[in-house]
């Protein structure tokens, strides 16, 4: 199995642009709006010579059941027990707020090795005490946006990762994007396939929002199914985060072996 690293936090602490950072790709949609990342995502990321499987997860949030936050909650739950490790983000020119040691304390009972990292630190780090009161060791002060720090995490995870455990590169399964027009079924698919509710889905449009990368075994082959954003036409797209999402959808279309057109059957060829 590959080392696998999740990054958690409070919606807009960087986790997006530490993930975009790590792996050295712009995989993970990067917008100044909570909510942005809805499903786990994973890419292989880079340190020097490490190489390891990081995980990107929605912000965390508390929300009642059957809500969209609240399986967003299960996805993130979900990538914390399959991380080795954990790094939690939290926003240094914030400094930490409540929510911050909610969810320090839930992670806490998780019994997972986890390691606070302070992000947006590019000119100084305030050594606060509330830093140190959250329960985890030293915290790691970063900048995901400028690249401060993140060598630091070298030490960290150089003596945790088996090199003899790396699986082969996923870059060589064969491709297949699933694309269509928002909710015309592409999540609940691949969930279908998968035999898991593993991506997010739901009556309501727009519930995926950038693409997600999942290795699926099918018989002896393996594969790589992408989930993308549904795509309107373009004089329909205005929003900027819209723009965004199929932006990244074309960009999975385009490095695709094969792409699935999803259509639904209740909608006539000329819908929006």
């Amino acid at each position: 199995m590959t080392f696998k690293i999740a990054l958690i936090g409070r919606p807009n602490v960087g986790k997006s642009t530490l993930f975009n950072r790590m792996t050295k790709s712009n995989k993970a949609i990067v917008y100044d709006q909570p909510g942005v990342t809805r499903d786990r995502k994973y890419a292989k990321a880079y340190i020097g010579p490490l190489e390891f499987d990081l995980i990107d997860t929605p912000g965390l949030e508390e929300a009642p059941a059957g809500k969209i936050e609240y399986n967003m909650m299960q996805q993130t739950e979900a990538a914390i027990n399959e991380a080795d490790i954990i790094f939690m983000l939290v926003d240094g020119k914030v400094g930490i707020v409540a929510e911050d040691k909610y969810f320090a304390k839930w992670l806490r009972k998780k019994a997972k090795q986890t390691y606070l990292l302070v992000n947006k630190c590019e000119k100084a780090f305030d050594h606060d005490k509330q830093y140190y009161q959250m329960g985890f060791d030293t915290p790691i002060p970063v900048s995901a946006e400028h690249g401060d720090g993140i060598s630091m995490l070298y030490d960290i995870i150089e003596p945790l990762i088996n090199q003899n455990t790396l699986e082969p590169d996923a870059d060589d399964m064969m491709r297949i994007a699933i694309a269509g027009r928002p909710n015309s079924g592409k999540s609940t698919f691949i969930n279908a396939l998968l035999g898991e509710s593993r991506l997010l889905a739901g009556p309501e449009a727009g519930v995926t929002r950038d693409s997600i990368e999942i290795a699926w075994q099918y018989k002896e082959q393996a594969l790589k199914i992408i989930d993308t954003a549904g795509m309107r036409r373009r004089s329909h797209v205005k929003k900027k985060l819209e723009k965004l999402s199929v932006s990244d959808t074309l960009q999975a279309i385009r490095f695709a072996n094969m792409v699935v057109l999803m259509l639904d059957a209740s909608c006539t060829f000329d819908c929006s």
